[in-house]
């Protein structure tokens, strides 16, 4: 799951964070960018 790795790379970010992030992955997948990618943006 995407949204795992981005979770572990905010830290101390909260739910709140990886909801956002978890939308920028879908939208980003949808462009076709790796969800590794975005994490590192």
């Amino acid at each position: 799951m995407a949204g795992l790795g981005l979770a572990e790379a905010g830290g101390t970010a909260g739910p709140d964070h990886w909801r956002e992030a978890g939308a920028v992955v879908r939208e980003q997948a949808r462009e076709g960018f790796a969800p590794e990618r975005v994490a590192e943006a």
